[in-house]
């Protein structure tokens, strides 16, 4: 079962349905070679369950892969000479900018219901925030106290709610963000009607793209900025880990089961196997200079990659999907990308590190158990209070009767859960 998130199979550990698939990494030697060069078991580590087993197979990157941020009219911000932002407070001030001289202009206004920035800006400040685009556990790891604290009334959430707030209320963040539908935002970033807008490297060419024909080209230039930095750093969040495969535990008495997991090893895993699945056969949907340099083939287009020609690596060939594409080295993640993204992501590179993994705190099943009923509605109500407090709705006065009311609904004993398993992991593995 491919694209399966880590943290989406631990509901399936306890019934026995799915495989631990540690138990079988002998057979996976593409798989383990990987992980000792990359050294990548500390992030390996953040999946296993309370037996000591992992369950799902994960993608596996090299480095670090950001991708999401903001698209800014870089156009309007050189007509006041104005640099692009690299923090929260810089974005702010250069929107803010801009809007002086082009008063009818939203600011930011989301294509994503502000998930996708909430989840950026918590990384920044230290903590988690944007529900299911980076609210895991909603926990912080806190080194003074050796223990993890709730993120969701915690300082460092309260400095970013606070920073979003006076966005808003500069005129900086269209509170419609949170609620519009992605054309609605889409539409107005497009005609001309707002500086900026959440982003990834595909999002990137259909703006351009749909701009050219709305606002003419020479008229207008986007730019993808760097992810903000905060109060905690200019920080990447998330692990070199991509979505990965769960096994059916059935698959082990079938007698194909070792040939089915040095296929997976293959695709997943090789050199090999990881340029068939993005690039397809060479001769047929690119070719390879003597270099290595790859080129698709003249009728074949990805992303912007080959503009003029009329079919479409993914639609036509099956190539470069979202289910058998991800994970590999680095510069084959690089191969497909266009120069304006490459530069992008080599800048980050350069001035952005990655968050520190917080470390591991396995739940056994009476735990998770337990914990679900608990973490479920905290995670709706922060997020729904949260909203609230970014957008006016409530005032940042109430915020201690916020952290009162979270408190009434077990924040105490979720975190007292997930510090005992933190303490049984801590036990065990030393």
């Amino acid at each position: 079962m491919p694209k399966t998130y880590p943290g989406q199979e631990s509901s399936f550990v306890s019934s026995g349905a799915i495989l631990a698939v540690s138990d079988y990494f002998d057979l996976m030697p593409n798989f383990q070679k990987k992980v000792k060069e990359w050294e990548m078991d500390e992030e390996l580590d953040t999946l296993r369950q309370a037996d000591g087993s992992i369950y799902v197979l994960p993608g596996l990157h090299e480095e670090i892969w950001p991708d999401y941020t903001f698209e800014i009219r870089k156009d309007l911000l050189d007509e006041q000479g104005l640099d692009l932002p690299t923090t929260w407070e810089e974005l702010q001030d250069v929107i803010a900018k801009v809007q002086e001289r082009h008063p009818d202009m939203k600011g930011i206004s989301d294509r994503f219901e502000g998930l996708s920035m909430l989840n950026l800006a918590a990384v920044s400040y230290g903590t988690q925030s944007g529900g299911s685009w980076g609210m895991t556990t909603m926990a912080e790891w806190d080194e003074d106290s050796d223990s993890f604290i709730f993120c969701g009334t915690s300082d460092n959430y309260k400095a970013m709610v606070t920073m979003l707030r006076g966005m808003v209320d500069a005129g900086v963040l269209d509170p419609d963000s949170f609620t519009q539908d992605e054309d609605t935002a889409v539409n107005t970033f497009t005609t001309g009607k707002s500086i900026a807008i959440g982003t990834n490297s595909q999002y990137d060419v259909t703006y351009e793209t749909t701009m050219k024909e709305t606002l003419g080209e020479g008229n207008f230039e986007v730019v993808k900025i760097l992810q903000p930095a905060g109060p905690a750093g200019a920080l990447i969040g998330g692990t070199r880990l991509e979505n990965g495969i769960m096994i059916s535990a059935k698959a082990a008495d079938d007698p194909n089961f070792v040939a089915m997991m040095q296929f997976i090893d293959w695709l997943w895993y090789s050199d090999e196997g990881e340029e068939f699945a993005k690039w397809g056969v060479e001769g047929t949907t690119y070719n390879k200079d003597a270099d290595g340099t790859r080129t698709l083939v003249d009728d074949i287009n990805y992303n912007g990659l080959n503009p003029a020609g009329d079919k479409d690596l993914r639609v036509e060939y099956g190539f470069s999907g979202g289910v058998f594409a991800y994970g590999g080295t680095t510069e084959l993640l690089h191969s497909m990308m266009l120069d304006k993204e490459l530069a992008w992501q080599e800048e980050m590179a350069a001035t952005h590190t990655q968050k520190e993994i917080d470390p591991p705190a396995p739940l056994d099943e009476t735990q998770r158990e337990q914990a679900t009923l608990l973490l479920t509605p905290l995670q709706d109500y922060v997020m729904q209070e949260t909203l609230k407090f970014i957008t006016g709705q409530r005032d940042l006065s109430e915020w201690d009767t916020y952290v009162t009311e979270c408190e009434a609904k077990g924040v105490s004993s979720y975190m007292e859960i997930l510090n005992a398993a933190r303490a049984t992991y801590v036990e065990n593995n030393g």
